[in-house]
């Protein structure tokens, strides 16, 4: 069964669970409230990095830094707003020779 028509894009159908999206839109919602603009694309970026098996992303602060258009240091507040409002937790993952961080986005 086609879900969009290839001719003029039209969504002919949504499947079951077509419109799920990671993104946590409540901690979206409430990083806008507290005018974390950074945060909420660091966030965004982070949830664009997520497997399809699990809540894990490992994006590079360079990833991030090209993806949202802003500095590492900024990456760093951004980041630290995530941990202090519980939104998102880091680990550090060792990955051949190098450690490396993996950040979970947490379930809203």
């Amino acid at each position: 069964m086609e879900f969009v028509n290839k001719e003029t894009g039209e969504i002919l159908s949504i499947p079951r669970g077509g419109l799920y999206a990671p993104l946590p839109i409540p901690a979206y919602k409430v990083l806008v409230e507290a005018k974390e603009h950074i945060a909420k694309e660091v966030l965004t970026c982070l949830v664009s990095h997520l497997g399809k098996a699990g809540r894990g992303s490992f994006p590079s602060y360079d990833t991030i830094a090209r993806e949202t258009g802003r500095s590492r240091s900024s990456l760093r507040a951004a980041l630290q707003v995530l941990y202090d409002f519980g939104f998102v937790r880091v680990y550090q993952v060792r990955i051949g020779k190098r450690k490396r961080n993996k950040y979970y986005v947490q379930d809203s």
